[in-house]
């Protein structure tokens, strides 16, 4: 269940993709993704000021990482994501950019 304010059934339909599930070596089995964990009506969400930038850390040299960062997020909007990622201290493998799509039907 997604919070009525966000915008995220694009991401919820990208990240539940087969091909997509594929290529990042998801299990079939694994659960759909969503944007929110919730049970019934409520939203469970714990807020500090670290956010998830702990994970990154754990996961750095053990997996690939994406971050994805959308430029008007609600919720962490790029600049925030450019905060946290340049504080890391990590080299910059490939400059920030945009990235375009269409979301036009072919």
């Amino acid at each position: 269940m997604t919070p009525p304010c966000v915008y995220a059934q694009p991401i919820i339909q990208y990240f539940n993709d087969p091909l997509v599930k594929e290529q990042l070596f998801i299990k079939a089995e694994a659960l759909p993704w969503d944007y929110c964990r919730n049970e019934g009506d409520k939203f469970f969400y714990t807020s500090s000021d670290k956010a998830s930038q702990f994970l990154y850390v754990e996961l750095k040299g053990k997996y690939k990482i994406l971050k994805y960062s959308g430029d008007t997020d609600g919720s962490v909007p790029t600049y925030g994501t450019q905060m946290w990622i340049n504080d890391l201290g990590w080299a910059i493998e490939d400059a920030w950019r945009p990235y375009y799509i269409s979301l036009a039907e072919t």
